[in-house]
């Protein structure tokens, strides 16, 4: 599912705000491209998705998948890259 720099964006500030704040986004979101919902099923689980796509997770294992995208796209080679791309395609 290709997508490009739009909803990657979005899906980084949103994971970002996760990892950092996780309370501010208890309800859950819905953005253009990207939504998010907690606690969405009986088990608990945690539903990212990206446009039509939804993958159910345990939230303890998104807390780490956030936790790692994070800190990866924060630091190092990745991160200059991202900023260089953010200068160039804007922070949408």
């Amino acid at each position: 599912m290709p997508f490009g720099w739009e909803p990657f964006a979005e899906l980084l500030r949103l994971l970002t705000v996760y990892h950092h704040h996780p309370g501010v986004i208890s309800q859950g979101w819905q953005g253009h491209g990207v939504m998010f919902s907690p606690r969405a099923t009986t088990v608990g689980e945690v539903i990212p998705g990206l446009y039509a796509l939804r993958v159910f997770m345990s939230e303890e294992g998104f807390a780490v998948l956030a936790g790692d995208f994070v800190a990866r796209c924060e630091r190092g080679e990745l991160h200059q890259t991202l900023e260089s791309l953010s200068c160039i395609y804007g922070n949408l």
